[in-house]
């Protein structure tokens, strides 16, 4: 499993500079599902995929952390109201 400190990790002299994340370690990572993950592209609150080729899609594993590190701390849902229900 992909840990999130390797994203942060500088690339090495000569290296290729940005790994490409796979949607199943996009999913990961996120702890978004892969619907929530295309709902998000197609809304514009999540970052674009990059084509590979004709059958192969992926993100740079920059763009991912960089979309971590803004959404830190920031919540798109507001406040749950406490419940009317009550407890037996």
């Amino acid at each position: 499993m992909l840990d999130s400190t390797d994203l942060s990790a500088p690339a090495a002299a000569g290296s290729i500079p940005d790994r490409i994340l796979t949607i199943f370690e996009v999913v990961a990572l996120t702890s978004l599902s892969r619907a929530s993950i295309y709902r998000g592209m197609a809304e514009g609150w999540f970052p674009q995929q990059t084509r590979l080729s004709p059958g192969r899609v992926g993100w740079p594993a920059s763009t991912i952390a960089r979309w971590l590190r803004e959404r830190a701390g920031t919540s798109t849902r507001p406040a749950r109201p406490p419940s009317r229900r009550r407890r037996r």
